[in-house]
């Protein structure tokens, strides 16, 4: 190299896509997939837990019915990533949204 000290392949191609305009869209893309993946994440255990937390009493009858339900959105946003070929921060943000709502209406009633 110019400057006389060493590097690796590796690290020259990281430092040239942080520099360039495409590094930088692939970043931002990168971290809009991470934050939708994780909110999606936090909806479906607040959709999960949030109605059986708010009612203790019938916490260990709907113990079972809110995991299932949680366990059955998981799977079917698993089968709608595979059929659509959608990545898996889609499937989980899809996953929280309906988890949420889900928990929302059964709070409300």
């Amino acid at each position: 190299p110019e400057c006389g000290s060493p590097f690796r392949l590796s690290e020259a191609r990281c430092h040239a896509k942080m520099l360039s305009p495409a590094g930088k869209l692939d970043k931002k893309a990168v971290l809009g997939q991470r934050i939708a993946f994780y909110a999606g994440l936090c909806l479906l255990i607040l959709g999960t837990f949030a109605p059986m937390l708010l009612f203790p009493q019938a916490a260990s009858l709907s113990i079972f019915l809110m995991i299932f339900c949680g366990s059955v959105i998981l799977l079917g946003a698993f089968l709608w990533k595979l059929y659509y070929q959608k990545t898996w921060s889609d499937a989980m943000l899809l996953a929280g949204i309906v988890s949420g709502t889900i928990g929302a209406i059964l709070i409300l009633i």
